[in-house]
């Protein structure tokens, strides 16, 4: 990743460096798609012992959206920036 510096005049302050960090499981987008069958194994797996409510939330969110459900990697997220 490189860095992308950003220079105003005037102010040293003002000045200051960032890049932008992408997640690599879903391209930045913060959903992937899934199908009904890897849905099922990742409640299986993933939510073991969790309330019956927030597996249906999962469902919910999945049937919603079409296919996608927020990704576990990056939670939903997918972009973010880094400053130094």
């Amino acid at each position: 990743m490189n860095w992308n510096r950003t220079v105003y005049e005037g102010n040293t302050v003002a000045q200051y460096e960032y890049r932008t960090l992408t997640c690599h499981h879903c391209n930045g987008e913060g959903m992937i798609e899934i199908s009904l069958h890897d849905l099922k194994m990742h409640i299986y797996t993933k939510a073991f012992g969790r309330d019956w409510r927030e597996l249906l939330a999962i469902y919910r969110e999945w049937k919603k959206n079409r296919g996608k459900i927020e990704c576990p990697e990056c939670h939903g997220r997918g972009r973010c920036e880094e400053w130094r």
